[in-house]
């Protein structure tokens, strides 16, 4: 296959996309900056603009784990709102890569960037963010067997409006309680507490 040219991809679709770099503002600490790469997460999706309105409310400091984390960027962002410290977690290789290069471009230290299997001591009352699609959501979830003993804070995006109803019955048996829901162009974001 072709080596894509992630550069011209992001600069077709990326909101706040500027010489070679997306520049995110938070209020309160400033900009982070991403390098375009293979990670998702570049702000021209709804469901990362919900989950990083969602998580301004929940992650100062907060132990954070960001599941499936992409470019990094809501690791990114929950470092530069305050999180305590923050656990990048990814299946893929280069999403991992890609969220390191964007670490060290912003000099974060409280951020670590991890497979699965290597994420062995979760923090006992975790915020928690997952931006995947159902199915994927679905799959993540069953396979962190370590985090569903947890009480904490999980924000998750990625759900289209029109299968809310089916997600919202799955999260239901894993025993989360909705607090909060949000949508933007058929998109769903929630907020559910664990007890």
């Amino acid at each position: 296959m072709p080596e894509i040219d992630w550069e011209k991809q992001w600069e077709m679709h990326a909101k706040g996309f500027d010489k070679g770099l997306l520049t995110l503002s938070i209020p309160g600490y400033g900009d982070i900056r991403l390098k375009p790469g293979p990670g998702f997460g570049d702000l021209s999706h709804a469901t990362t603009r919900l989950s990083l309105d969602l998580m301004t409310e929940y992650v100062k400091g907060r132990e954070v784990i960001d599941i499936g984390c992409g470019s990094g960027i809501l690791s990114l962002a929950a470092s530069a709102m305050g999180a305590k410290n923050v656990v990048g977690i990814d299946i893929d290789s280069g999403a991992i890569g890609h969220s390191i290069e964007n670490q060290k471009l912003n000099e974060m230290t409280n951020i670590v960037f991890l497979f699965p299997e290597d994420f062995l001591t979760p923090p006992s009352s975790p915020m928690m963010v997952m931006n995947m699609i159902r199915s994927e959501q679905v799959q993540a979830w069953e396979a962190l067997s370590q985090l569903h003993r947890l009480n904490g804070t999980i924000i998750t995006s990625g759900i289209l409006t029109e299968d809310s109803e089916k997600y919202l019955a799955k999260t239901e048996e894993w025993g989360w309680r909705l607090v909060k829901t949000k949508t933007e162009d058929g998109w769903s974001a929630f907020v559910f507490m664990t007890e």
